[in-house]
């Protein structure tokens, strides 16, 4: 199954099943606003993809004055994030996608994305972008993107369609991940436009309960765009019970009940120039011309 090509970033997002592994989705979250370096006592922010807002909680707990904007592309999603927020006179609530979020005039000092620009079609470009335009000089950028591109649970989309004679209908479906490692992103997609730049991998083993987990995990999230290409029911639900049978091999219940699913995560934290090194690097440049014979 390629990969490289476009699909559709349209999910049906259900709240309360994203929810039900809740704390292994939150955990990264926890762990990149802990690298999370501001100046300011009072930073404007936006959480895009902000989901059922257990991330925001986060930050709001961290900068408890800060102005936040939430965005997300699904309504049910922000209708989630705004019950778990409640009532707070310093939260907005935007519902947009990411492409047209990029786009606008508004600027903050903290971007922060968890678990979401990996769905967009072309997701480094996005990341520059909100790097460029969305970020005030100074300010951070704070990314954590699944990279599940050697993860058995999201091989194993490609193979069980195969094995069903499916293969034909995700000839087109890129499952969503990070597609790059972190040498691309300091030399073309983010290193030349930043004064710092971090870039982690982390591999959680994530302790899940109940029956078939590994499958209701990526039900929600990266099996997706595969369920939506599958299209008829009953594609659709012999992909799913071959997929269970699969995933139950690939990992074991253990003997108290629960299952290990090593998930592996790609963090990077951007910081833009301050202002002081933009002006001097304008600077430099116009010396540089001055020098040529370019006339000011």
């Amino acid at each position: 199954m390629s990969r490289a090509r476009r699909f559709s970033t349209a999910a049906k997002w259900i709240p309360a099943a994203y929810l039900a592994f809740g704390e292994p989705r939150l955990q990264p979250a926890a762990d990149l606003i802990s690298r999370v370096a501001l100046d300011g006592k009072k930073p404007a922010i936006a959480d895009v993809g902000c989901g059922t807002g257990a991330p925001t909680r986060l930050l709001r707990q961290t900068w408890p004055d800060a102005p936040i904007l939430c965005v997300d592309s699904s309504a049910d999603m922000l209708a989630a994030c705004h019950d778990t927020l409640e009532l707070d006179e310093n939260v907005r609530f935007k519902e947009a996608d990411f492409d047209g979020f990029a786009k606008d005039n508004e600027s903050f000092d903290l971007v922060f994305s968890n678990a979401a620009l990996h769905w967009a079609d072309d997701a480094p470009s996005l990341i520059s972008r909100l790097l460029t335009s969305k970020v005030r000089p100074g300010g951070l950028l704070a990314v954590q993107i699944p990279d599940t591109r050697a993860q058995r649970s999201h091989q194993l989309f490609g193979e069980v369609a195969e094995s069903l004679g499916l293969a034909e209908r995700l000839a087109d479906v890129r499952v969503p991940s990070n597609q790059h490692d972190a040498a691309v992103y300091f030399d073309r997609l983010l290193g030349p436009l930043c004064e710092s730049l971090e870039c982690w991998t982390t591999t959680y083993v994530q302790v899940l309960k109940g029956d078939d987990p590994v499958f209701r995990f990526v039900r929600e999230t990266g099996m997706q765009p595969v369920l939506a290409a599958l299209g008829d029911a009953d594609a659709v639900d012999a992909f799913e019970a071959e997929y269970r049978r699969r995933a139950a091999e690939e990992y074991p219940k253990r003997k108290d009940g629960t299952t290990l699913f090593p998930f592996t995560r790609f963090f990077l934290i951007a910081r833009r120039p301050g202002l002081m090194d933009l002006y001097a690097e304008y600077s430099a440049y116009h010396d540089h011309q001055l020098e040529k014979g370019w006339k000011s």
